[in-house]
């Protein structure tokens, strides 16, 4: 992963790339925890 700014780059171990993001600082990308959700199943 490569980050410069507001530019993400994601890139397998060969340089090949996968994903390239451009963050947008209005926005809350952090996941909103609820606990009353369970993962286990």
């Amino acid at each position: 992963m490569f980050v410069a700014g507001l530019h993400v780059r994601i890139l397998t171990e060969e340089g090949e790339m996968l994903r390239h993001l451009t963050l947008d600082p209005t926005k809350i990308y952090e996941a909103i925890r609820n606990s009353d959700v369970s993962t286990m199943s």
